[in-house]
């Protein structure tokens, strides 16, 4: 469903999302990412005993998509989304 929604305002340009809530769908498809790498590696929710590179090589069929995701949670974090 986020992929859904990350597409519906990004490339298929249905709904014109504004930036922070495409830079928080992309955060949270990166949370997804690291929680299936977690977990197909048989590592603990709080392991972090990878880096980014490890994950991107992991994830090498969607390396345009990955490298978007890692730079949407960067921009997120750094200016979150009054809530």
């Amino acid at each position: 469903m986020l992929q859904t929604n990350a597409n519906a305002g990004d490339k298929l340009r249905q709904v014109a999302f504004d930036k922070s809530v495409r830079r928080y769908l992309g955060s949270s498809l990166y949370a997804d990412r690291i929680d299936r790498y977690q977990h197909d590696k048989g590592l603990t929710r709080r392991s972090f005993s990878f880096s980014e590179v490890g994950l991107a090589d992991y994830f090498k069929g969607e390396a345009a998509e990955f490298k978007r995701y890692v730079l949407d949670s960067a921009r997120y974090f750094r200016h979150p989304r009054p809530q």
